[in-house]
């Protein structure tokens, strides 16, 4: 097959077209209005999670009464959320930022402790700049001086964020109110005819919905085992590192090796080498063995999933496209390329399978 025949099968076919110029599109817009654009997309994601109650509530009710209903409990909702979970998360943040010089100090310790242990095993060099034992106390001034500063600079974002508390909520309503308008007026660019774009469209529906209905049961499943996990031992900052341990589940593998060095510090410092200690690093590592061998396969025995190693290629590659939250979205972007590449649309109607 000549190139030129390839290009006219594979691209300049209208559907396959339509697909270039779409994709194009967005990232244009992304480059030059992103930052601007930002409530629209997490108004847009927070619509799509009130999508699934709203329809089954639809069943029942007008759309209209649905959309209400659903929208004002999940404000309500989020409202309780935060007058319960910001105070607790909050002064165990601040009791964890006055703890940071004495948890660096320990840390330091132990360095210092396994290097005296074992001199053999390190060199003479190594040891001296290690040996250099700064006096963490001298730098509190320093460290508080940091973070007042890094307060200040909160300030402004404090305005952004309550603009976004008002312009987010009326972004919610209205998309899932006025949903069948926004969907017509996304289709008017498209051709008339387009069969395989619905069934491409149709396909990265249905795995966004399986995406997002299954994780959601994940990681509240996640977060409630760690955090009762880690209270039953009485662990220090056992909210905190509750909700990195739920977050993991949108970021595979990284995001549990990260979760887990810090659980491991805080157990370390607030127990040593006690049996408690061991006892919490067996009740986490259980967690981990039950989520991998009997949760993710029950939540998700009906996906096609992808293979390991694509999945850490996506992470790795989004995370380094976007940072943080190209790894929160690596799978449902590399969900819709492998859409892309199953239903390319060709010439003729044909697909690539």
């Amino acid at each position: 097959m000549s190139l030129g025949t390839w290009f006219k099968r594979n691209v300049a076919y209208t559907e396959s077209f339509a697909i270039i110029v779409t994709f194009a599109a967005l990232v244009l817009i992304y480059y030059t209005a992103g930052a601007m654009l930002t409530p629209f997309v997490i108004g847009s994601v927070i619509s799509y999670l009130l999508h699934f109650p709203i329809r089954g509530l639809s069943e029942y009710l007008s759309h209209f009464w649905a959309t209400t209903i659903v929208f004002s409990t999940s404000l309500l909702f989020f409202i309780l959320v935060c007058l319960w979970g910001i105070p607790i998360i909050s002064l165990q943040l601040l009791d964890f930022m006055h703890e940071i010089p004495k948890i660096s100090q320990e840390i330091s310790q132990g360095v210092m402790h396994v290097i005296e242990s074992h001199p053999q095993i390190f060199s003479q060099d190594m040891q001296e700049a290690v040996r250099i034992q700064p006096s963490f106390e001298q730098h509190t001034e320093q460290i508080l001086h940091i973070g007042a500063h890094w307060l200040l600079k909160l300030i402004p974002s404090a305005l952004t964020v309550t603009i976004y508390l008002v312009i987010i909520p009326m972004i919610v309503f209205f998309m899932n109110k006025d949903q069948d308008y926004f969907l017509k007026l996304l289709r008017t660019p498209y051709p008339a005819k387009c069969p395989q774009l619905v069934v491409i469209w149709e396909n990265i529906r249905q795995e966004m919905e399986f995406f997002v209905s299954a994780k959601i049961v994940h990681m509240v499943i996640i977060w409630l085992t760690s955090l009762l996990l880690f209270l039953y031992f009485s662990l220090n900052y056992a909210y905190i590192l509750s909700i990195p341990m739920a977050l993991t589940v949108f970021i595979p593998y990284i995001g549990t090796a990260v979760a887990t060095l810090p659980l491991l510090i805080i157990g370390y410092l607030q127990f040593g080498f006690a049996l408690n200690f061991f006892l919490l690093m067996l009740g986490y590592a259980l967690l981990q063995v039950i989520e991998a061998n009997f949760l993710v396969p029950l939540l998700f025995s009906h996906s096609n999933d992808m293979h390991p190693i694509i999945v850490l290629a996506a992470v790795l590659f989004f995370g380094q496209w976007y940072g943080v939250v190209g790894m929160f979205f690596a799978i449902p972007a590399a969900s819709v390329i492998k859409v892309l590449i199953q239903y390319w649309p060709q010439e003729h109607g044909d697909t690539i399978h």
